[in-house]
Parts: structure tokens; sequence; C-alpha cells
């Protein structure tokens, strides 16, 4: 069996998906926010952030706690 670090956004849809995929299968997830550290962005994805954590998957930010989402952060930080 090979082992995959899943590293996304936890965006709705896909990216939430394969976070969820990881921590059924037991294998570790990174979420890259585009947000700051303590803002669960989408809010419907918290118990998803700290099912995360509890497995000893992480979350990270480059943006400064309390940032919230804003269209013209998401363009900077993927490099378009």
């Amino acid at each position: 069996m090979r082992r995959l670090l899943i590293i996304s956004g936890m965006a709705r849809g896909v990216d939430s998906c394969a976070h969820k995929g990881a921590l059924a299968a037991r294998m570790p997830t990174v979420a890259v926010w585009g947000t700051g550290i303590d803002v669960v962005y989408p809010k419907e994805n918290k118990k998803l952030a700290e099912e995360i954590l509890a497995l000893g998957g992480a979350i990270v930010s480059e943006l400064r706690w309390g940032r919230f989402p804003r269209r013209r952060i998401f363009p900077a930080a993927t490099g378009f």
C-alpha cells in the first residue's frame, strides 16, 4: 500500500472530498487555507478541520490571524 500526503485547500467540493478520503483511509492530510489560521472557511468545514488536526494532519496559512477570505487573495496565493 502506498502512502500519499493529501495537500489541498479544504474548499467546498473536490478539496473537501480529498481531505475526507484521506481521513477515512487514515492517511495524512494538510489543508492550506486562504484565510487566517483561526478563520474556518467555508464554515461548514469546521468539523473537517477538527478531524484533520485530531488525526495528526495540519492546517497552514501564510495569512495573519483574523484574516477573512477575499477574492483577491486567492490568485496571489496560487501564483496566477
